[in-house]
């Protein structure tokens, strides 16, 4: 079945259709961690689709910063999510797998 519709996605089909409608709404952010003077740059970035998924997702990228790098002051890192126009979406501070024991804990 193909839609025709000039105002929405022409000839596409249904099945293509919601396909290209979820890839229109996702975007591309990168997720640059720092404490003010070392940095780990992300230069290829990840698709999200859903904003609201940003902080689970800088989360998992400080766990995996803590895991790949030498033990350090982290709770003064955190993680800097920016769109690819460049504009800051997020700021997250690091949270050892302790501290977010202890907060469960709370």
């Amino acid at each position: 079945m193909r839609l025709s519709n000039p105002h929405t996605m022409g000839n596409i089909p249904v099945s293509e259709r919601k396909a290209t409608t979820e890839a229109m709404h996702m975007a591309r952010y990168r997720f640059h961690c720092t404490n003010g003077s070392e940095c780990v740059f992300d230069a290829m970035g990840e698709d999200i689709r859903v904003p609201s998924r940003l902080t689970a997702r800088a989360r998992q990228v400080a766990q995996d910063v803590m895991q790949k790098l030498d033990p350090t002051d982290w709770p003064s890192w955190r993680v800097s999510v920016h769109d690819l126009k460049g504009r800051r979406v997020l700021l997250q501070p690091f949270v050892t797998r302790a501290e977010d024991n202890s907060a469960l804990a709370a």
